[in-house]
């Protein structure tokens, strides 16, 4: 760079002015952007800039290169980025009376072109952009030809995908419940077969394009199973309670039979006594007369006791069957509830993913703004320290040079009015008394021994309601 050259003369100590600028640009430095509240721009990567020294005619323009430092002709390399102009200049300065190419330098540096800017993502035309002052986010995506309005873009593809996805999993969605409400309607119903009701097939939107066979044979196999265990279940208890109630027969017959030799043993102990007020009885015989008169009432509240333990099981069996029957069918009722709730809101949103999908292919009657299906997602990568941090990045956010914007098309639920009227679910079968048959999804059923042909009776005096703790073990009476 042409200038004043140094005279041989001596020149004035400027060591003092010298460092004075020194301290001034490490202090700019050290400050940061955030030193003023009206801060003014500073420099980054890919910024070129105009600089002229006081008496040269030369204009030197120099891009900011990817270290943040400008080269310039006989001075060198110069760390600028994140420098105002004005610290830009006196940095030149510096380095300039540093090597002696000048007295007394006088910089100025000014904007010759700002750094671009870099749109991504969801965009008709993404790429660098020619950054404009007050560049907002609303400019780059008109810059770049638009984001989900863009009649080809990528997003608005994406979002056609996304939509045409949901559609096939709401379909195999519904699908699964209307083939479960089937096995579910046929448990209550006491049905051997979990056909679902006409009104049931018709909600699925395309049975062609799921293995709704395949799923209705395993909900079929499901139904059998249960069916069957439930069965083994309740046979179960009514072999147990007719084992108890043939047990209470016995001990009738047994009181009745006792009850004779109760009267005989009455009989002679009257007899004895007879004998003995006349003196033909002696005291030995007496105490024996007595000893089964006495034996006979004892063994006769046994068997009354017997009867009453009997009477207990029979009944606790009978209501604890009764209590399975009843929660099994409220349970039932619950689940067939649930599941219509969830066949409803998979069939809305299935009614409003076809809205959605005719909007995006141009094919529906309906035509709502298109930010009701898709909308716009923006994130901000800038070469600046701090920026933007936790900042909200929206359409009205201003953009500054270097910075890189990133589009994202989100696909969404639309909130739509108008579509296709879902028939009600008939209303929930009505019992009016829970019985055998309408009993789903039963627990197994314990092992059952057979019984053996002869042996001593046993009476049952525990809950045997399977499913809950095991029976206490039973009284045996031997028989006669």
């Amino acid at each position: 760079m042409a200038g004043t050259r140094r005279a041989a003369m001596p020149r004035p100590d400027r060591r003092p002015r010298i460092a004075g600028r020194i301290t001034a640009l490490l202090a700019a430095l050290l400050l940061g952007p955030g030193a003023a509240l009206a801060e003014p721009y500073r420099l980054v990567p890919g910024d070129r800039i105009e600089v002229s020294m006081l008496g040269e005619p030369e204009r030197i323009v120099a891009a900011v290169d990817i270290d943040g430092q400008v080269r310039l002709p006989d001075i060198g390399a110069v760390p600028v980025a994140t420098l105002t102009l004005d610290e830009a200049a006196a940095a030149i300065e510096v380095q300039t009376e540093r090597l002696g190419q000048l007295l007394e330098a006088r910089a100025s540096v000014s904007i010759s072109d700002y750094a671009a800017i870099v749109i991504a993502g969801d965009v008709a035309r993404p790429g660098r952009q020619d950054y404009l002052p007050g560049m907002t986010v609303t400019t780059a995506l008109g810059l770049a030809g638009g984001g989900a309005a863009g009649a080809d873009g990528l997003g608005q593809e994406r979002a056609r995908v996304s939509v045409a996805g949901e559609l096939q999993r709401l379909n195999l969605e519904i699908a699964s419940l209307v083939a479960r409400l089937g096995r579910l309607e046929a448990a209550l119903a006491d049905s051997a077969t979990p056909d679902p009701a006409e009104w049931l097939m018709s909600a699925i939107p395309d049975p062609a394009a799921i293995p709704l066979a395949d799923m209705l044979d395993v909900e079929a196999r499901t139904h059998a199973d249960r069916r069957a265990q439930r069965d083994a279940l309740l046979a179960y208890w009514a072999d147990e309670i007719a084992t108890i109630e043939a047990q209470q027969a016995l001990f009738r017959q047994r009181i009745e039979l006792h009850a004779q030799v109760i009267a005989n043993a009455e009989a002679a102990l009257a007899a004895a006594r007879e004998l003995q007020d006349r003196g033909l009885q002696t005291a030995a015989r007496m105490d024996g007369v007595e000893q089964r008169f006495i034996d006979a009432q004892s063994r006769s509240l046994e068997l009354e006791s017997a009867l009453i333990a009997a009477s207990r099981a029979l009944a606790d069996a009978r209501r604890a069957r009764t209590r399975y029957l009843g929660e099994a069918r409220d349970d039932t009722l619950a689940l067939i509830g649930a599941a219509r709730m969830d066949l409803d809101r998979a069939r809305l949103r299935h009614a409003e993913a076809l809205q959605d999908l005719a909007v995006l292919t141009g094919a529906g009657a309906v035509s709502p703004a298109l930010s009701d299906v898709i909308e716009l997602d923006f994130a901000l990568v800038s070469p600046r320290d701090g920026r933007p941090g936790g900042m909200e990045v929206t359409p009205d956010t201003t953009l500054l040079p270097g910075d890189t914007l990133i589009v994202e098309v989100i696909a969404h639920g639309s909130v739509l009015s108008g579509g296709p009227a879902l028939p009600p679910s008939p209303p929930l079968s009505r019992v009016a008394a829970p019985t055998a048959a309408a009993v789903p999804d039963p627990p197994a059923p314990p092992e059952i021994a057979p019984r053996a042909a002869a042996g001593p009776l046993e009476l049952y005096t525990g809950d045997r309601a399977p499913g809950l703790a095991p029976p206490p073990r039973p009284e045996t009476f031997p028989p006669g």
